[in-house]
């Protein structure tokens, strides 16, 4: 899994090229990157987006988009419910997914020797 400090240097550098508010999530809920108090979100609610088949999905005014599995490292991000910010969730999932790419590539490489 990618470190706290790998997520937040990277979705910092998102946010700041875009200047779209969002979070990021683990699979247990936790704030990783973002402001929580932005989002005042139920932990039910995410729970159940975990648990559903969905990738991507609008709840009132906020959207969840979610990227890899239990098994490689579950990451949702948090945008508002509108065009630009789904177009940047779109892009946090897919740098979080290279993230996590490379950083299994490293530990595959690590464990050869």
């Amino acid at each position: 899994m990618i470190s706290n400090q790998v997520i937040q240097k990277s979705m910092t550098e998102l946010k700041n090229i875009t200047g779209v508010e969002f979070c990021v999530l683990d699979l247990t809920g936790q704030y990783l990157f973002g402001e929580p108090e932005r989002y005042q979100i139920d932990m039910k609610v995410i729970m159940e987006f975990v648990n559903s088949e969905a990738d991507s999905q609008a709840i009132g005014k906020i959207r969840f988009l979610k990227t890899g599995s239990e098994e490689e490292g579950l990451y949702i991000v948090v945008t508002e419910d509108n065009e630009n910010a789904y177009i940047l969730g779109k892009i946090a999932i897919s740098q979080l997914k290279q993230l996590n790419e490379a950083y299994q590539d490293k530990m595959d490489k690590n464990s050869f020797y």
